[in-house]
């Protein structure tokens, strides 16, 4: 009990730390995916406008009614970037042979780029060109009719971000990229962009992915390490949640263990695991020395094989109510332990003792019935016996002895004048069997101040016509002396100690035996 209460308890601080730990890990990863995923967005919404403002200069050059390449057109370009914070340079285009740009005449200097992709308002868009214009410098071009304009590839990625090690790049739905930022992997953002995650992990890296109609995507990745700062944020509030939930689960295992571990807890346990085994004392006649029966006496078993006393749990179980459970693995016991002797041998019997609550209710006879059903067992062999505190409520106790009787059971009265009996509640009850407890016997011969008192007590109930079991006897001296007052039936030590039933089946054996001969 004591390691289940300690491993009940190592469990009890490390699942609710465990669980916060574990909760504050998901919602870091939570986090931090909805943060990166906001962030595409974010870097999607840049590259539309990068497409759309650079769309829109061309859509106006494309409707102005003006001289190609002259004065005023070349100048209409110049305005046009000068005004645009993506475009790098503007050209015009006959035959797909430049005639003009921004930087003036340049007929036939540079050939217009083939597209790599259409967008769906009609754009042309090609990919990693090298612009001569620019120094071989590596640009798009968008194409609209007869005009082209030249974009830094950064420009469809410029989005603010407080993170250096953030990675980004805009890919096409064919896997080209469009534009990148900070050395991104790009074999493996061109795996992720083909995938239909949205958000995924890979290679130790958090990935985020967005599509747009157009036919491009964005990927953002970030390492896993920046959930580790993440992580002590969730902490900070769940950790304490988690330590204060241990807090709760250790009291309740302590509780639990304590209540598991006092005598009460031990004794209910004892009563689920059914650790009730019955000893039998034997029942001797004075007279003839022969055994008659025994008195079932309820012994505990401890899980250790050790065997507690009953006069050291009985009064908890009586007092907490457990006694009734008890006493019906009793009656179940004595009828596996002893069928065979009892229906073999008539004229023995075994005595069972009843609480209170049993003789005031009547709950034992609606036990005992059903089990000596089909037994071979007779109602006369089963004794039922109670202390004179079970007959304190007289009219109950006289309806329950008058229901004994009537079913064939003989009753009797245990421990008598340890208690509150008195000759009127004898005679009202009608009982078969008294019971002279230890304390009178031991006085039997002896100087005693009550020694006088066993005497009386015979007196009593041979006029009440009662037969008489002398409880603890342990001199032979006292058997002699109850013998010569015509004391029934006598039960202790000198006969024989309680026993297990395959030793008192044994020793009846022998005794019937020894008595025949």
């Amino acid at each position: 009990m004591l390691a289940l209460a300690i491993a009940a308890a190592v469990l009890a601080v490390a699942l609710p730390i465990g669980g916060a730990l574990y909760v504050s890990w998901q919602l870091a990863i939570a986090d931090e995916k909805e943060w990166l995923s906001q962030f595409v967005r974010r870097a999607m919404v840049r590259a539309d406008k990068t497409v759309n403002e650079v769309g829109g200069v061309l859509k106006s050059l494309a409707a102005m009614d003006v001289t190609p390449c002259s004065r005023e057109h070349i100048e209409r370009l110049q305005l046009e970037r000068f005004n645009s914070e993506n475009i790098e340079q503007i050209s015009y285009f006959e035959d797909r042979r430049q005639r003009c740009s921004t930087r003036g005449q340049t007929a036939g200097l540079y050939e217009q780029a083939k597209a790599d992709m259409l967008l769906p308002n009609g754009f042309e868009v090609a990919l990693n060109r090298a612009s001569q214009l620019a120094g071989g410098k590596k640009v798009v071009e968008i194409h609209h009719g007869r005009y082209s304009a030249q974009v830094d590839p950064k420009r469809f990625v410029d989005v603010i971000v407080d993170r250096p090690d953030i990675q980004l790049a805009l890919i096409t739905r064919h896997g080209q990229v469009v534009g990148a930022l900070n050395n991104p992997h790009i074999a493996l953002f061109q795996r992720v962009s083909q995938g239909a995650a949205d958000v995924l992990e890979e290679g130790g890296m958090f990935f985020a992915v967005v599509r747009d109609p157009s036919g491009l995507i964005v990927v953002a990745a970030e390492p896993r390490s920046h959930l580790i700062d993440k992580w002590w944020r969730e902490q900070r509030i769940l950790l304490p949640l988690g330590l204060f939930f241990a807090l709760l689960m250790v009291g309740g295992v302590v509780w639990a263990s304590r209540r598991q571990l006092s005598p009460l807890g031990e004794l209910t346990a004892a009563v689920r695991g059914r650790r009730f085994v019955v000893f039998y004392q034997p029942l001797i006649d004075l007279a003839s020395g022969a055994v008659v029966g025994a008195e079932a006496l309820v012994r505990w078993r401890r899980r250790d094989g050790s065997m507690v006393r009953p006069d050291l749990f009985i009064p908890l179980a009586e007092e907490s109510g457990l006694i009734l459970p008890i006493t019906d693995q009793i009656f179940k016991n004595v009828i596996v332990d002893l069928r065979d002797l009892l229906v073999e041998r008539r004229e023995l019997h075994i005595a069972v003792n009843l609480c209170a609550a049993d003789v005031t209710s009547g709950r034992a006879l609606k036990l005992i019935g059903p089990l000596l059903e089909g037994s071979g067992i007779a109602r006369d062999q089963i004794w039922l016996e109670a202390t004179e505190r079970g007959f304190m409520n007289a009219s109950a106790a006289a309806m329950a002895v008058k229901e004994a009787k009537f079913a064939g059971h003989v009753v009797a009265i245990d421990d008598f004048g340890t208690g509150y009996s008195s000759l009127s509640s004898l005679q009202f009850l009608s009982l078969d069997i008294l019971k002279i407890d230890k304390s009178f016997v031991d006085t039997v011969c002896t100087e005693s101040v009550t020694s006088s008192v066993t005497p009386h007590i015979i007196e009593m109930a041979k006029s009440l016509k009662l037969r008489i079991v002398a409880e603890g006897i342990e001199q032979e001296e006292q058997a002699a002396y109850l013998r010569a007052r015509g004391v029934d039936y006598g039960q202790g030590y000198l006969f024989g100690k309680p026993m297990p039933a395959d030793a008192f089946i044994a020793f009846a054996r022998r005794s019937i035996k020894a008595t025949a001969n």
